[in-house]
């Protein structure tokens, strides 16, 4: 039979974040995850208005579909998360893509502000929304890690159930 070796630094498995987390590290991420799951909804109930915002600046329903296949393929540029989440980190990637789409965002209010109409402002639009989702994709990219790194055993079950109930005190 063949004997095994003592793992070695090179060999010994590391230990999972959660594991390196303490109860009240854990506890404090697990709130401030809850709080950003609560934004998300706010914003994605304000993005839902999106198809009408192409409308009223004179869009046609072949806008709103394009709008649509965007915003779905959109999520393709996780890809990129992936790649940047080793070299930046997970809590820095959420933030840069949840910060850069606040760019995007500006950009879209000004557009509602300035009443301005036509199909350039349309086209304009469809970029701007575009844009936002994209960076904000990337951003996500480090979503689950980051839940990941945030439970451990038996925290799982307790953690959902918080942010279950918060989310929908958030749609309510």
């Amino acid at each position: 039979m063949r004997q095994h070796s003592p793992p070695t630094e090179e060999t010994a498995p590391l230990p999972s974040p959660a594991e390196v987390l303490s109860p009240a590290a854990r506890r404090h991420t697990q709130e401030a995850i809850i709080k950003v799951a609560m934004t998300s909804t706010i914003v994605a109930t304000i993005l839902g208005t999106a198809s009408l915002f192409v409308l009223h600046l004179g869009g046609s329903a072949f806008h709103v579909g394009l709008l649509t296949t965007l915003t779905a393929l959109a999520s393709l540029s996780q890809f990129g998360g992936v790649v940047l989440m080793p070299r930046l980190g997970k809590v820095p990637l959420y933030r840069l893509g949840r910060y850069a789409s606040l760019l995007w965002y500006a950009g879209l209010i000004l557009l509602a502000c300035s009443e301005w109409r036509g199909p350039a402002a349309v086209w304009l639009a469809l970029g701007l929304y575009t844009l936002r989702i994209a960076v904000n994709a990337i951003g996500e990219t480090a979503w689950w890690p980051l839940l990941q790194d945030a439970t451990a055993g038996d925290a799982i079950g307790q953690f959902f159930a918080r942010m279950r109930a918060r989310l929908r005190l958030t749609d309510i």
